[in-house]
């Protein structure tokens, strides 16, 4: 049997020491059986503005950020398929969208479909290149871009498989080594892959450092999004 604080304690302590931040959200560790008043009560806690919240939210999920009014909640998932490092890596990855949540000063409302969509792909992005960058030596040798399958990420033309369609691609020998978007660009159009224009906004902020963001370049990234790839507002 895992002790999952204890795994979640490690996974806080490396991401401490790479960010700075100490980061202290409410631990929820569920499963299939816990009753949904516990996770209720704990949203209620922190006031996280989900609405009639059920189980099947973190099905195939090993880990989730939940934020709050009054501060953020840190489930686990106790039954969830995985190795020991896969669960860290997991943590690391939601406590990485928490410091960038914290950090976010751009207000928007879900009204605006390419802020949102923008705000979606660059939330996932962000935090699993900010987590994969702290948790390098479990990660791996980068995968090279031939070895990629689009269409695993993109054929449900979902956000969340676009930004991590991007990151593979980001975190590849190639994207790993090019020293600007021509040369990762000239890479992607060798292998005949896609998203170009949308893996060079997001490849742009990485490689400058500039990690700030504000509503009209969320909605830039949205925009690319709707119009190349044809989902509805």
């Amino acid at each position: 049997m895992k002790d999952y604080t204890e795994i979640y304690n490690e996974a806080a302590s490396v991401f401490a020491q790479a960010t700075g931040a100490k980061l202290t959200p409410e631990l929820l560790f569920i499963d299939q059986f816990t009753d949904l008043k516990v996770i209720e009560d704990a949203l209620k806690r922190n006031q996280v503005p989900i609405a009639d919240i059920d189980l099947a939210h973190f099905d195939g999920l090993q880990a989730e950020a939940l934020f709050g009014e009054i501060g953020n909640v840190l489930a686990i998932r106790i039954d969830a398929e995985g190795s020991r490092q896969e669960l860290i890596h997991a943590i690391l990855h939601e406590l990485a969208r928490q410091l960038l949540h914290e950090r976010e000063t751009v207000e928007f409302t879900e009204d605006d479909a390419f802020i949102a969509a923008g705000y979606e792909i660059w939330s996932e992005f962000a935090a699993e290149m900010l987590a994969r960058a702290i948790n390098v030596e479990n990660i791996g040798v980068p995968m090279m871009l031939y070895e990629l399958d689009p269409a695993k990420f993109l054929e449900e033309a979902q956000l969340r498989g676009f930004a991590r369609y991007a990151v593979e691609v980001c975190s590849s020998f190639e994207g790993r080594t090019a020293k600007g978007w021509p040369d990762l660009a000239k890479e992607m159009q060798a292998q005949n892959l896609p998203m170009q224009k949308i893996v060079r906004t997001l490849f742009g902020r990485i490689k400058t450092g500039n990690w700030d963001i504000d509503e009209p370049w969320l909605g830039r990234l949205g925009a690319d999004c709707y119009i190349e790839y044809g989902l509805k507002a």
